[in-house]
Formats: structure tokens, C-alpha cells, sequence
């Protein structure tokens, strides 16, 4: 993954990966993107949640998720 900070400077271009990690309390339901975001990438983005890939969507549904300890 590309990291960007005065120490270690990369393009945008050199990220391909980007893990966003969220804490999970009573919530059914997550925004993960903006709507802009969604249909700008759409098409060469994904979401992998479990190992499972989704479509990139605005956000995601936490009702049924098993948290993993």
C-alpha cells in the first residue's frame, strides 16, 4: 500500500490497496464512501470484506456481520 507522509512520499498512482478499519458498536449500517467517490471509481475499485468481493458501494450493512476477534 502507498503511504504518503513527509518521511516517506509516494504518487497517488503507486497506491493499489487501502484498508479502512472500523469499530463496529450497534450500527446496522456503515458509510463507508461518498456518492462522488463511488461514481468515479466504480469501475476500477472493489470492496473485499472477508475475503468476499463486493461492488464498490456507498456504504455497507453490518446487521448480520460476525465480529472477528
Amino acid at each position: 500500500m502507498g503511504v504518503s507522509n513527509s518521511n516517506n512520499k509516494k504518487n497517488n498512482k503507486d497506491i493499489t490497496e487501502i484498508n479502512i478499519i472500523y469499530n463496529i458498536k450497534d450500527q446496522k449500517y456503515i458509510r463507508l464512501f461518498g456518492d462522488t467517490f463511488v461514481k468515479k471509481y466504480k469501475n476500477i475499485c472493489k470492496m473485499i470484506i472477508n475475503n468476499k468481493k463486493y461492488k464498490i458501494e456507498t456504504g455497507y450493512n453490518v446487521k448480520n456481520y460476525k465480529k472477528i476477534n
